[in-house]
């Protein structure tokens, strides 16, 4: 019985962390739908933004690197702005 609710505790903390630590927060949507749509977004910006590792030369690798983190940020943002989120309030 104690490892039963040692588990359970553990599923709880695991869940609660992984929905806070989606930056974007929408009242209309259930929280455990929060990260789902996050990720989508993220491999959605990712797959916009077409940025290979092994695609960059190496003199130019950071400033490739940073641009595509950038339009990503930017992609996932417009997403998860258009299923109606908005950011959510920093701690």
């Amino acid at each position: 019985m104690p490892i039963r609710l040692l588990a359970l505790g553990l599923v709880v903390l695991v869940s609660a962390c992984a929905a806070s630590s989606v930056p974007w927060q929408n009242p209309d949507v259930p929280k455990d739908q929060w990260s789902r749509d996050w990720s989508s977004c993220r491999r959605w910006a990712e797959s916009q933004a077409g940025y290979r590792e092994e695609d960059s030369s190496s003199q130019f690798r950071d400033y490739d690197r940073a641009r595509a983190k950038s339009q990503i940020s930017g992609y996932a943002n417009m997403c998860m702005s258009d299923r109606g989120y908005f950011p959510a309030a920093t701690k």
